[in-house]
């Protein structure tokens, strides 16, 4: 190894884990010793990642309280060092570290809204794609509707919640009173996306959320107008297909339309 990878391994195990084999290195003077001058970096490194959580996570830092949310971030930081150059991704781990983490993991709820944010930032950087239109559906023969397939566009993302955690980040959102956290009578299914530069989410409801997990998996459309067998009468199937295929598109959910594996739009 050259004294210069050397001397860049020794600082970066310094700034991530405290090794002092790097203060040899460091000139002293009677302005700042060895350890004042390398402690800027390392303080340095981690105001910067909590910093990026801060910005990444508002909604959880209003559930902790500014304080807490620092202490919280802190303990982050010391167990989990960036695994990228890019700190875009820093926040991946952090509902898991929630959820596994005392005293954190004894308010559920903290997890959850970690999860909700964190989708909402991979539906905000998701590549923009084209948005099937109602023109679309209208121009389908209509044998070809059974045999329709959904692409959905790839800002969508699904999350599951037992408290009221998306009702507290839309109310920091719209600048409205919010409420407290509560956890839900039955678990509440959601969708993120983003429209343009406006990341978007909202409750699905049972027949929903079971039309759209059927769909992503890519069952065609008569298979989930057979889903949707379970909640309502035959006669009344076709007509909420229809409304939620209406939904999806004003939503901006589907990219294209595909027909027996050809794309139709």
């Amino acid at each position: 190894m050259s004294e210069l990878a050397l001397l860049q391994r020794n600082f970066s195990s310094y700034v991530l884990q405290g090794d002092d084999a790097i203060h040899a290195a460091v000139v002293e003077d009677q302005a700042a010793s060895a350890e004042r001058r390398l402690g800027v970096y390392y303080q340095a490194y981690r105001l910067r990642l909590v910093e990026v959580l801060r910005n990444d996570f508002p909604g959880l830092r209003h559930l902790c309280g500014a304080d807490a949310f620092e202490e919280m971030a802190c303990a982050y930081v010391e167990v989990s060092p960036s695994p990228h150059f890019n700190l875009r991704w820093y926040g991946a781990r952090l509902a898991g570290f929630l959820g596994d983490t005392a005293p954190w993991s004894r308010t559920p709820a903290l997890a959850e809204m970690a999860a909700l944010e964190w989708e909402m930032t991979l539906a905000f950087d998701a590549i923009d794609e084209p948005a099937a239109v109602i023109e679309d559906v209208a121009a389908l023969a209509p044998e070809h509707w059974p045999l329709m397939q959904l692409a959905f566009s790839g800002s969508l993302r699904r999350v599951d919640q037992h408290w009221n955690v998306a009702a507290i980040r839309l109310a920091l959102d719209l600048e409205r009173d919010i409420p407290e956290a509560a956890q839900l009578d039955a678990l509440h299914r959601h969708a993120v996306w983003r429209i343009q530069l406006g990341v978007r989410h909202r409750a699905l409801q049972a027949d929903e959320s079971a039309a759209l997990d059927a769909a992503l998996q890519g069952a065609r459309f008569g298979e989930i107008c057979e889903r949707l067998c379970e909640w309502h009468d035959e006669t009344a199937v076709a007509m909420r297909a229809a409304e939620l295929l209406k939904r999806w598109i004003q939503d901006q959910w589907i990219s294209a339309l595909i027909v027996l594996g050809a794309a139709a739009t």
